[in-house]
């Protein structure tokens, strides 16, 4: 007996391509708004480079039975410059008959991911910035301790670090060995009930000691494992001269669209002494 099946009727059949598209995961960009951006006022006229003159401690002296000569000290001062020397930039080039064509809108959808793009740009090489610190704790590959948060929190105290703006930027493993620990867990709990704090968004997962603490899957990779950090605001600089924008433009004699999404800035490390490197997981 001959029968209709799946594979004789296959020229009946139909495929189906609904507008919308499985687009991959985002991470999530937290710590340009971590960052000392108080320098980028200074570059909106113009100008590449700003140059942050510096001042040394100076020691106090006491006179014996409060007399004798006074000494005068004779410092001399550094600067440091903070450049403005990265231009990132995402883009792709859509035809105009595939744009007509195709049943999902491709603009909309390419121009929103190419700035997601710059701006993830811009949080991976912040993050190569902070990479640069001497001060470090923990074991790559292995659990971040309640001690080595505590080390690390000493060493921006020993630092003479402002206690106020600290922040920690972790993996999702060390997130989860965070809520293996009750302290940090009943902490972090407590950090993120309610209303969020202005500018705390996504990735904010709550207070650790006294910083507030992120999740993000863009840290640095280690051996093994992942660098997580623990910093005050003034750590790391960040000028963004020019914020995320996108340009669109047909090219000449080209039935196409030129996509662009673009950004320029630049990074210092400002004060080694208030960030540390958490080597965990």
């Amino acid at each position: 007996m001959a029968d209709v099946t799946i594979v004789t009727a296959a020229n009946w059949i139909g495929e189906v391509w609904p507008p919308m598209v499985l687009e991959a995961l985002r991470t999530n960009p937290v710590i340009a708004d971590k960052l000392d951006r108080k320098w980028e006022r200074f570059l909106t006229a113009g100008g590449d480079k700003v140059n942050v003159g510096g001042l040394a401690a100076i020691a106090a002296g006491t006179l014996t039975n409060m007399t004798g000569n006074i000494s005068f000290t004779a410092n001399t001062e550094g600067t440091t410059q903070i450049v403005v020397n990265t231009l990132a930039y995402a883009a792709v080039t859509l035809d105009d008959p595939a744009k007509i064509q195709s049943n999902v809108s491709m603009q909309p959808l390419y121009t929103d991911r190419l700035g997601y793009e710059v701006q993830k740009k811009i949080d991976t090489d912040s993050l190569t910035e902070m990479d640069t610190a001497t001060q470090a704790v923990g074991t790559d590959n292995v659990d971040l301790t309640d001690d080595n948060v505590k080390r690390a929190i000493q060493y921006v105290d020993d630092g003479n670090g402002d206690p106020s703006d600290r922040f920690m930027a972790i993996s999702p493993a060390t997130l989860m060995s965070f809520f293996g620990v009750e302290k940090y867990a009943n902490s972090l709990y407590r950090g993120t009930t309610g209303e969020l704090k202005t500018g705390q968004g996504r990735g904010f997962k709550g207070r650790v000691y006294d910083a507030d603490v992120y999740e993000t899957t863009n840290l640095p990779a280690g051996a093994a494992g992942k660098k997580n950090f623990y910093w005050q605001r003034e750590a790391v600089a960040l000028i963004i001269q020019k914020s995320v924008k996108v340009d669109v433009w047909h090219a000449d004699l080209q039935l196409n669209q030129r996509v662009v999404a673009w950004a320029m800035y630049g990074l210092k490390k400002m004060r080694d002494a208030v960030i540390v490197e958490m080597d965990g997981k």
